[in-house]
């Protein structure tokens, strides 16, 4: 079934491979774009909902 012995871990222990290299950096990068996403959804939330609020607000008032 496996003939093969030896992995890739066993190849290379010491220096990360170019693809390895990408894959962290990509993924700091998923995770600084989703970081400010997440903020953007926040703050486009809160100002929306004060929007409303000032909206529901003076409606009420007249």
């Amino acid at each position: 079934m496996h003939h093969r012995t030896r992995d890739g871990a066993s190849d290379e222990p010491s220096e990360p491979s170019r693809f390895e290299r990408l894959m962290i950096r990509a993924r700091r990068t998923l995770v600084l774009m989703r970081r400010r996403f997440l903020l953007g959804l926040a703050y486009g939330a809160g100002t929306g909902c004060m929007t409303l609020a000032v909206l529901f607000v003076e409606h009420h008032m007249q």
